[in-house]
């Protein structure tokens, strides 16, 4: 059931919205961005590595990932969320001499110069989201839910998640619903023919979507088949002697923040906070900006 907004303030004022009282976290001034696209999408024919601004960045990433149109709390949300993936990359010592990529490995992003974009950076600035121990989280996020996330650990095995949503405005919209057939035999050659025959390993169902058929993750057939036609976690399939049918709402991996959701919220009037502890109900958020405050009374 989707929350009301007195519901929502009082859950999230006994459960979700925590200021973590350690010692505040100090974000880099910078970030190495490896552009390997342009603004128009275009793969180009030779990368670069460029130093940016962590601001300039996540606001850069703000508007090519959401709307500018879309209101302002939602950008907000989104903002934190670019942010918090940025410096979770940066934090996760790989070793590699960039942060990340400007496309969808890591985050879009082109340089913007938009006030909106920059505005709603600048309102969240010092607003993390971290674990019960204080660390920053993989903040992951996609255009839409199709009415229901799944957990991390259903598209990328070992990732830790930080909760699901249900979301009524994307499980009532019309235009995000999709099907796909996929050849029998082009689903077999990926996996063991026998698993067919054995309905312990056929599938797995995380509440209304399947996240693995067959012993192959949702993610990767839809990496196999093709991002844009398996458009989201199914929520139906149906096996038959020629092919596998697949039918579904949304799109994007489903986890963590839900854009058109995030959307929607905002248009009711939720804040950012109230957005993200609804997508994210297992972290906690620290507002180092409301301490700064509180501090200076």
């Amino acid at each position: 059931m989707f929350l009301n907004n007195s519901t929502f303030i009082l859950k999230s004022f006994f459960v979700v919205l925590v200021a973590i009282q350690a010692k505040a976290f100090e974000a880099p001034s910078h970030i190495r961005v490896k552009l390997v696209r342009d603004e128009s999408k275009n793969q180009l024919s030779k990368p670069e590595i460029q130093k940016v601004e962590l601001d300039d960045y996540v606001a850069g990433v703000v508007s090519k990932e959401m709307p500018l149109s879309w209101p302002l709390e939602a950008l907000k949300a989104q903002a934190v969320v670019a942010r918090n993936f940025a410096l979770y990359r940066m934090n996760s010592g790989s070793g590699r001499e960039f942060d990340v990529r400007n496309d969808i490995w890591d985050q879009v992003y082109h340089p913007t110069q938009n006030l909106k974009a920059h505005r709603a950076v600048s309102e969240v600035e010092g607003v993390f989201l971290k674990d019960s121990e204080g660390k920053l989280i993989q903040t992951f996020f996609h255009a839409d839910c199709g009415g229901q996330t799944v957990p991390a650990w259903a598209v990328w095995e070992g990732t830790k998640s930080f909760g699901v949503a249900t979301d009524p405005f994307c499980q009532n919209r019309k235009s995000n619903k999709w099907k796909h057939s996929v050849a029998r035999e082009e689903i077999i050659k990926l996996t063991n023919p026998d698993e067919f025959t054995r309905p312990s390993v056929r599938a797995q169902k995380f509440k209304s979507k399947w996240v693995s058929l067959v012993g192959l993750s949702v993610n990767q057939i839809r990496k196999t088949f093709g991002w844009d036609v398996v458009r989201s976690h199914p929520e139906k399939v149906e096996i038959t002697m020629d092919s596998i049918d697949f039918e579904g709402q949304g799109y994007g991996h489903g986890v963590g923040l839900c854009q058109w959701g995030a959307m929607e919220l905002a248009k009711r009037g939720y804040n950012f906070k109230q957005i993200l502890s609804h997508y994210y109900p297992r972290a906690f958020i620290e507002d180092r900006s409301t301490r700064l405050a509180s501090n200076s009374k």
